[in-house]
């Protein structure tokens, strides 16, 4: 990890997770924590889906399910985003012209609220 403050990089001794990142979304800071689109690997034809966090504060991983609606699809093209304050998470797996998208905001009790969005 590179600190500001002293200017150097340093180990961090926590252990790293080990998914499959999405290198086609964006990574998003926000509250403290760096969050990412990650799988594990394909289990009996599904990939498992979440966002995985990092914070900064206390230097540790965490995982953070996608909606319970969305888990154990097949294939799941999807995004995070910041939105009011909160993180967001957008499946994307709709195709050009639809009238309606889903999106899904966490609030503070870590619980996704949200859905079709017109």
């Amino acid at each position: 990890m590179y600190a500001l403050r002293t200017g150097a990089w340093r180990f961090i001794t926590t252990p790293v997770p080990s998914y499959f990142i999405d290198e086609r979304g964006p990574s998003i800071f926000m509250n403290g924590s760096v969050h990412w689109l990650v799988r594990t690997p394909r289990r009996e034809g599904a990939f498992g889906h979440f966002i995985l966090s990092f914070n900064m504060g206390d230097e540790a991983f965490r995982e953070i399910a996608v909606p319970p609606s969305l888990q154990g699809m097949k294939q799941l093209n999807m995004a995070v985003a910041a939105f009011d304050g909160s993180l967001a998470f957008v499946p994307c797996n709709g195709g050009w012209g639809e009238e309606s998208h889903s999106v899904w905001v966490m609030t503070d009790e870590r619980i996704w609220s949200g859905g079709i969005m017109d």
